[in-house]
């Protein structure tokens, strides 16, 4: 058994040169780091010993952290002290490829935000505790707090916490993440993010927010109306349980079990949260028996919204997923879905990748810039479990500075026959956006009506079959409520369907042209086109015909593509045609007179009599002089 440390004076010098160390820098300062996020997770390596990591994140600064940290270590009875030394430093400025680092000293990087990941390991010995203790508690305790912080707590203190149940000493390591910095989202985006746990025991985890806390016990002070679960303002402000619907992307939710983080941040800010990942095992041996809560890990986080859009975030969707994030397949049939990629920055490529998983799923892409991925897996009858096989989907552009990123979780459960759901959502296409939407169904008790909400607006009555046409590209969510009298029936069905074609002629605006002119119209359409009616034109069977028509007249094109799509679209032109102003006055001229008429904005004048006619007069006479004018 190995020795565990308790130098007590030690802990007490290292105390006392964070405390003035802290005093000399000054939370906040130019110079001094600031911490951003961070956590403690622990990984059994011994019958009763831990290998325990502690992660801090920090902005980037001239001044290094210490090369060694002190993690508090306490039951109901004891308490003691593990000395962490630094083992990495790393760079996790979420920043594109070619975007200059802010942390590289040597550097002119104008880029605002910078962020260095320090990790500090140590080793436990958890028989220093007495058995009847079995729940411990790991913690750190450190200043500061970014003082740039707008929703409270600016440069406060920071605690974070995990704890770990002693007394099931066979498998018990903690759940751990891919650390993330500092989330730097555009606000008005739809945001999905996960938080990357995972779990090497096979335990269930749940995910929960949790209070930041400044100091053990002292919960960080938000301001109003600001609060753990409402840390930044989002769309729907402050109903944070609505629907998710993209575009609207409505709530704050966080994903109880697969740790989604999504919402649409609606205001500038910069905010702390934090997550707290509770484990969860069956004791049993069948693997029946009610569930302990054998650990968990609080995890902090900094979110900074920013104010201008230089990008939009890709979307993951696939029509075959039903609902939104199940799958189900018979134990020893193959699981195969297919998920798109769509993104609004059609200058942007993007990736798509799942998650590595325990399993010999594959998962293959294929299509640039926005790629569709196959997920094939082979199950085993072995594989039967109530417990859905959680996969990680991930998306990101090529932006710059900031890329975007989106994620989809989809839980595949493998069950037997008896337990297999007899529903499922499948597309057919015509193109040209005619789309078929089918709830297929076996069995009598799943409802055979059905309400459908598209992008949660439009609204259709009828059976399991919708036929629908998509005005425009872009996605869409799909929302079936299937029902029956009897049995009562209620289900609910979500996906996302990706429309990235549609055909469209256009004609442009109306005109008016002068009476006797002509206009060479510039419509876009397809390889096909023809005119109604076709009078008043070159040719009724060309895209931009030259148009002369003698009086005001709505012309129709009909035009379709090479592969059958149509559409059609109308102008209206109107003629103006000339007006008749006449201009009279009489003047009274002698021999030898002559006058002059000054006629203003006139395009075209006849004179009666003509101009130039010279009149010889032997005496006073009144000349009626007529203009005729157009313009």
């Amino acid at each position: 058994m190995l020795k565990q440390n308790l130098n007590f004076t030690t802990m007490k010098k290292k105390l006392l040169f964070f405390f003035v160390f802290g005093l000399l820098l000054g939370c906040g300062r130019v110079g001094a780091y600031e911490y951003t996020s961070g956590g403690i997770s622990y990984k059994q390596v011994g019958t009763d010993s831990y290998l325990v990591t502690l992660t801090l994140i920090y902005t980037c600064s001239t001044v290094s952290p210490p090369s060694t940290n002190i993690i508090d270590v306490g039951s109901k009875t004891k308490k003691t002290t593990i000395t962490v030394k630094r083992i990495s430093k790393i760079d996790v400025t979420p920043t594109c490829r070619s975007q200059c680092k802010k942390c590289n000293s040597s550097s002119s990087c104008s880029y605002p935000y910078g962020y260095l990941k320090y990790s500090y390991q140590g080793l436990f010995i958890a028989s220093y505790f007495p058995k009847k203790d079995c729940d411990l508690t790991l913690s750190y305790n450190e200043c500061c707090r970014s003082g740039a912080i707008t929703t409270g707590g600016q440069s406060g203190g920071v605690y974070i916490e995990s704890k770990l149940n002693q007394c099931l000493r066979k498998s018990n390591s903690s759940p751990s993440s891919n650390e993330i910095s500092a989330l730097l989202f555009y606000k008005d985006q739809c945001i999905t993010q996960p938080l990357n746990f995972t779990e090497i025991d096979g335990d269930s985890l749940v995910y929960l927010l949790a209070k930041p806390l400044n100091s053990v016990g002292t919960p960080l002070p938000y301001s109003s109306p600001y609060k753990f679960s409402l840390p930044i303002k989002f769309s729907s402000w402050p109903k944070a349980n609505t629907s998710w619907f993209p575009p609207n992307c409505e709530g704050f939710h966080l994903d109880t079990f697969t740790g989604l983080l999504q919402f649409k941040p609606t205001k500038t800010d910069y905010s702390v949260f934090a997550v707290r990942v509770e484990e969860w095992r069956d004791t049993s041996k069948m693997g029946t028996g009610k569930k302990v809560k054998i650990g968990d890990i609080t995890k902090d986080y900094s979110i900074i919204i920013l104010n201008y859009i230089t990008n939009n975030v890709p979307i993951i969707s696939g029509i075959n997923i039903t609902p939104f994030t199940d799958y189900f397949v018979k134990a020893g049939d193959t699981a195969k879905f297919t998920l798109t990629t769509y993104d609004a920055d059609k200058k942007d490529s993007v990736t798509l990748v799942m998650d590595s998983s325990k399993t010999s799923a594959k998962f293959t892409t294929f299509g640039l810039p926005h790629p569709t991925g196959k997920f094939v897996w082979a199950t085993k009858k072995s594989f039967a479990s109530k417990k859905p096989y959680i996969f990680n989907f991930h998306a990101k552009d090529s932006a710059c500075p900031i890329t975007g990123y989106a994620a989809r979780t989809i839980n595949v459960y493998v069950l037997d026959s008896a337990s297999l759901p007899v529903y499922k959502l499948t597309d057919t296409s015509k193109g040209c956006g005619d789309h078929t939407l089918i709830m297929k169904s076996s069995n009598p008790i799943v409802p055979t009506l059905f309400t459908w909400i598209i992008n949660n607006k439009d609204t259709f009555y009828g059976d399991s079959v919708l036929r629908y046409h998509f005005p425009k590209t872009g996605t869409y969510t799909i929302h079936a409520i299937g029902n029956n009298y009897f049995p009562f029936v209620i289900k609910h069905y979500y996906d996302t369907i990706n429309i990235p074609y549609l055909f469209k002629a256009d004609c442009g605006k109306d005109t008016t042209i002068c009476f006797g002119d002509s206009f060479k119209i510039n419509a876009i359409g397809g390889k096909y086109s023809y005119w109604l009616p076709s009078f008043g034109m070159s040719s009724s069977t060309i895209l931009q015909p030259i148009f002369k028509p003698t009086f005001d007249t709505k012309y129709t094109l009909y035009s379709s593509d090479s592969i059958g799509c149509k559409d059609t679209d109308d102008i209206i032109i109107r003629v103006s045609k000339p007006t008749l102003n006449l201009y009279s006055k009489s003047i009274k001229l002698c021999g030898g007179d002559s006058s002059q008429i000054n006629i203003s904005y006139i395009s075209q004048i006849k004179w009666v009599p003509k101009n130039g006619i010279v009149f010889y007069l032997r005496r006073c006479a009144l000349i009626a002089m007529v203009l005729t004018a157009l313009w």
